[in-house]
């Protein structure tokens, strides 16, 4: 029944196999590939694969599919950069490389992928970062397979390939040649759902924390790290629960800092809700000049776009003012004092 409906789904992707289909109620391997390979190109078909590495199951088989039914890159639709202009998958094009990817792995540092979007590249390419403004050299580039790296002098559009150890390139931007303005924005973040308080078990490792949270938010930008001054908490923001377990076990596990969770405190904050006025007389006498002074100060709650008061009553007297300025003062929360 799942393979009837894996060929009805390749045959609906091209008129003539579609026909067959209905002919025959079948589709032959060959005939199979190119419906989904149209499939792919269309962006109709989505294949799901249950691989596992470490058994070396479903491997081949992925392996398989990846060589003989997905298109070429230069079938593809082409991708638009932020400007909405179609960039072609052009080797003879202008250099254009999109960073999708950063991994921080031990005695090397940051390595970070990208795909090759236009052109070729080389080793030691002076490129413009796009998103950052900053230039960055191209040291070694190498193609990637599991854990093993390969050092190569030269990749082409379509390609995907590595760097490591350079200077200013976050996950998500954008490294252009001579000539070339190209900007891709493809990674959409989805906002944070869960949050949590955390700190390290001993006080004196609160630098450290801070410094491998900041590194693991480059590898998985989901992770958002918060220090707030009000609530004087660090404050990790993540996807659901699950994620923010994941990472209190990699800082255990991995960077060996016991960490332990807390609530988030609530900001509870307090605000004017109706009319009140005071006085305060100020009178010292220590010989020489004295002095003297009075206050008289009337708050009330303020409403964007409410006219200037010139009129107060409390306990049925009546307290005129005349106002000769006005002055806002934002404050941190988001609210203003007038």
């Amino acid at each position: 029944e799942m393979h009837k409906a894996l060929v009805e789904a390749a045959a609906e992707n091209d008129e003539g196999l579609m026909e067959k289909f209905f002919e025959q109620d079948s589709l032959t391997e060959d005939e199979m590939r190119e419906g989904i390979r149209k499939g792919l190109i269309a962006r109709g078909m989505f294949p799901v694969f249950c691989v596992c590495g470490g058994k070396d199951m479903g491997v081949r088989r992925l392996m398989e599919f990846l060589g003989n039914v997905v298109p070429f890159v230069s079938e593809m639709p082409k991708v638009e950069n932020t400007d909405g202009k179609e960039v072609a998958p052009d080797v003879n094009g202008p250099e254009s490389l999109y960073f999708f990817k950063t991994s921080v792995e031990p005695h090397i540092g940051e390595v970070s992928y990208f795909k090759v979007m236009s052109g070729k590249v080389r080793e030691g390419d002076d490129l413009l970062n796009a998103d950052r403004g900053s230039k960055e050299r191209i040291a070694q580039i190498y193609v990637v397979a599991g854990g093993n790296r390969v050092k190569v002098e030269e990749l082409q559009a379509g390609d995907i390939g590595a760097a490591v150890k350079l200077k200013d390139v976050k996950t998500g931007n954008t490294l252009n040649g001579k000539d070339c303005d190209y900007k891709f924005n493809f990674i959409k973040y989805p906002n944070s759902k869960y949050s949590r308080a955390i700190k390290p078990v001993n006080e004196a490792d609160v630098e450290k924390m801070m410094t491998i949270l900041n590194r693991m938010r480059e590898e998985d930008p989901t992770w958002v790290i918060e220090q707030s001054k009000e609530l004087k908490q660090t404050l990790v923001h993540g996807q659901g629960e699950f994620h923010l377990r994941t990472l209190k076990w990699r800082l255990e596990n991995n960077e060996k800092l016991q960490v332990k969770f807390e609530e988030p405190k609530i900001p509870y904050r307090e605000t004017i809700t109706k009319a009140a006025r005071g006085d305060y007389r100020h009178k010292k006498q220590s010989g020489g000049a004295g002095q003297f002074g009075e206050v008289h100060l009337i708050v009330e709650p303020y409403k964007e776009g409410m006219p200037v008061p010139d009129t107060y009553k409390f306990n049925g007297q009546e307290f005129k003012i005349t106002v000769r300025g006005t002055e806002e003062i934002p404050l941190e929360w988001g609210g203003k004092l007038v």
